[in-house]
């Protein structure tokens, strides 16, 4: 059967504030979780995202989707393997925790299908040690820094009904999607000045 492209659910519907149910042991081996693993990729793909969980799709369960590039890609350059594509993480992630983060945080741009068109600078940790079961419920250990930690913890906030919008130090680390090109050119122009509204945001995330 081919994967489907699902509706999404917006800020404001009661499943984005919900604690996400476990998945049990039990549904793994009826391959119903895999075909919804192959319908959250396409819903995430059709938006260019890099990551979905289900409770945006509606579901609450605790799982996400994720194709992280290890090195998010430059507004002026992009790195590539030899084939072209950008080096990521793909994984289907279910009932995650974890295990370890480290407490050195950094200031990054996130958006989210679930709030469309809004931008926020969260910080995160920059480094982390997650457990989670795989569609066919095989437990896994991963490693995680930089901006794939990123995507795995603002996926994993879904989950326990957080949004990214609770995560930010002050408003004004947010910022509509139209603007972010305006936004970037003059906090190059006169980084200083920025520096002093934006604090650890102005030299964290000049590319």
């Amino acid at each position: 059967m081919a994967s489907r492209v699902l509706p999404l659910v917006f800020m404001g519907s009661p499943v984005l504030r919900a604690a996400a149910k476990p998945i049990p042991k039990s549904v793994f081996a009826s391959g119903e979780i895999a075909r919804l693993a192959g319908d959250m990729f396409a819903t995430m793909e059709s938006s260019n995202a890099v990551g979905l969980a289900a409770p945006q799709i509606g579901e609450t369960l605790r799982m996400f989707v994720m194709d992280a590039p290890y090195e998010r890609a430059k507004r002026k350059a992009k790195k590539c393997d030899e084939d072209g594509a950008t080096p990521s993480i793909r994984r289907v992630v279910c009932n995650p925790r974890v295990v370890q983060a480290s407490s050195d945080e950094e200031f990054g741009l996130e958006g989210c299908l679930s709030i469309p068109g809004l931008l926020a600078f969260v910080p995160r940790s920059h480094q982390i040690s997650v457990r989670f079961h795989d569609e066919h419920g095989k437990e896994e250990e991963m490693d995680l820094e930089g901006f794939p930690a990123r995507v795995f913890l603002h996926e994993l906030d879904h989950l326990d009904g957080v949004l990214m919008t609770e995560r930010i130090r002050t408003t004004r680390h947010l910022l509509m999607d139209s603007e972010i090109e305006t936004f970037f050119e003059a906090l190059e122009q006169d980084a200083p000045a920025k520096n002093a509204v934006y604090g650890k945001v102005a030299t964290q995330v000049l590319l």
